[in-house]
C-alpha cells in the first residue's frame, strides 16, 4: 500500500499541473487527502510495533489520571443482562498503572501497623491526602472530632480513604469527610455503647401500634435475625473481617414494619451493626460481605425491602467509604438481573466492580475458598459457624 501511494502520489501532483483550474482544484484536494491518511497509518503501524494491540499506559507522578483506575473484581453482572452467568466478567477497559508510593513514605506510628489502608497506595492518593490531611490539621474543631471518632484508624489511613472515594478533587473529599465528622457528633458517641436490644427499642414507634408495647427488645431483635440473619462470621485470608447477611424465603421487613419499626430506624440497627465490626478490626482496613440469597422469592423484594436496601447503601456510601473490599452475592436467583438493575443504579462504579454474583454452590464454593475458609460460613452452606441473635457466628 505504501509504494501504490507513492506512485499514484507522484501522478496527481503531474497532473495537478492541468491548466483546468476545476480539476486542478479537485487533484490539489485528492492530495491533501492522501497525506492525512498516509501520516495515519504510518502512526497506527508505529503505535502497534511500540506497544502491540493493548498498550499500557504509565502514569506520570501525582497525575490525577490515575483517580480513573479501578479495583479488581472476580465478576461483575451487567445491568441488561436476562440470567445470571458463571463468573461474569468485570466492566472492561485498558489496564492503568499507577505507580505506588514507597511503603516508608506511608506509614507512620503505631496507629498506621497493619492497615491495608496503606498497604497500596499511589503517589497521586499520597499527595491528595497529604493535603487533605493539612487541611483537617488547620481546622481545630474539625481535627477533634476525627481524633474522637477514628478509633485506632490513623489519620493518614483515614485521608486515603476519603480521596479513594473522591479522587477529582481534595475539596470534594475534605466536604465528604466534614460531613461524615458532623453526621457522627450529632449521631453522638453513646451509639455505639448502646446493645443491640437498646438499639431495637429505640427504633420501634409505640404511637403505631400497641402490639410493640408487648415485646421487648430482645423480642424485636429475634424477630428481626429471623427476617434477615446476619453475623461477624471471623478473618478472611488477608485478616479482613468477614460480615454474613442472609435474605431467604422468610424475609418478609414489612412484617416489620407492622411491630412499629420502619425502615430507617431499621437501618439505623444495620448502623450500629457495621460499627461494633469496625471496633472488632480495631477501625483498620476493609471488610468482605457474604450476601445469601438461598431460597429468596421474588414477591418478598418489595417497596419496603427495597428502601431498606436503599437506605443501608445510602449510610454506607457516605459514611464508610472503601471499607468494602469484596461483596459475595451467592446462591442468586435467576430473577436477581432484573432486581440488580435498581439497586445497581444506587451504587458508584468502583462499588459495582467489587460485587461478585454467583449461582449455586457450584458456582460459589471454589471462588469463596480463594478468599476466606469456608469452615466459618453457617452450618447450612457447609460450614460451622452458627448463627446468635446478637449478630455473632460462632463454631
Amino acid at each position: 500500500p505504501s509504494s501504490m501511494f507513492a506512485s499514484v502520489h507522484h501522478q496527481l501532483h503531474v497532473l495537478a499541473c492541468c491548466p483546468c483550474d476545476v480539476v486542478r482544484l479537485r487533484i490539489l484536494r485528492l492530495l491533501k487527502h492522501g497525506s492525512r491518511q498516509h501520516a495515519r497509518e504510518g502512526r497506527r503501524a508505529t503505535w502497534q510495533n511500540n506497544f502491540g494491540e493493548l498498550a499500557v499506559e504509565q502514569i506520570p507522578i501525582c497525575d490525577d489520571g490515575a483517580d480513573d483506575q479501578k479495583p479488581e473484581a472476580t465478576s461483575a453482572v451487567d445491568a441488561g443482562t436476562a440470567a445470571i452467568h458463571r463468573h461474569a466478567e468485570p466492566e472492561t477497559s485498558v489496564a492503568i498503572e499507577a505507580p505506588l508510593c514507597q511503603e516508608e513514605e506511608l506509614t507512620h506510628g503505631a496507629d498506621d501497623e497493619e492497615d491495608s489502608t496503606l498497604r497500596s497506595v499511589t503517589c497521586a492518593e499520597a499527595e491528595a491526602a497529604a493535603l487533605l490531611q493539612q487541611r483537617v490539621e488547620t481546622r481545630p474543631e474539625l481535627l477533634a472530632l476525627v481524633e474522637q471518632f477514628r478509633g485506632g484508624e490513623s489519620l493518614r489511613a483515614l485521608c486515603v480513604r476519603f480521596v479513594r472515594a473522591r479522587p477529582k478533587s481534595v475539596d470534594a473529599a475534605f466536604d465528604m469527610l466534614s460531613a461524615d465528622m458532623e453526621y457522627r457528633k450529632e449521631r453522638g458517641v453513646g451509639f455505639v455503647q448502646m446493645s443491640a436490644e437498646e438499639i431495637m427499642v429505640g427504633s420501634a414507634n409505640s404511637s403505631e401500634t400497641g402490639e410493640v408495647e408487648e415485646i421487648a427488645g430482645a423480642g424485636l431483635l429475634y424477630e428481626f435475625c429471623k427476617h434477615v440473619p446476619h453475623a461477624e462470621l471471623g478473618r478472611d485470608m488477608e485478616g479482613r473481617a468477614v460480615v454474613y447477611r442472609r435474605f431467604h424465603a422468610g424475609t418478609r421487613l414489612r412484617e416489620m414494619v407492622k411491630l412499629g419499626i420502619d425502615m430507617q430506624k431499621l437501618a439505623r440497627y444495620n448502623e450500629w451493626f457495621t460499627e461494633r465490626v469496625l471496633e472488632s478490626m480495631g477501625h483498620k482496613g476493609q471488610w468482605t460481605m457474604v450476601i445469601d440469597l438461598e431460597g429468596l422469592v421474588m414477591r418478598e423484594i418489595d417497596n419496603t425491602a427495597l428502601d431498606f436496601l436503599r437506605r443501608v447503601i445510602s449510610v454506607d456510601a457516605a459514611h464508610y467509604p472503601e471499607r468494602l473490599a469484596k461483596c459475595f452475592i451467592i446462591n442468586a436467583p435467576g430473577y436477581l438481573p432484573w432486581i440488580w438493575r435498581i439497586i445497581s443504579a444506587w451504587l458508584d462504579t468502583k462499588t459495582r466492580n467489587k460485587i461478585s454474583i454467583l449461582g449455586g454452590p457450584d458456582d460459589w464454593n471454589h471462588v469463596l475458598a480463594g478468599t476466606l475458609d469456608l469452615q466459618i460460613l453457617p452450618k447450612h452452606l457447609g460450614g460451622a459457624s452458627v448463627l446468635h441473635e446478637r449478630g455473632r457466628g460462632s463454631s
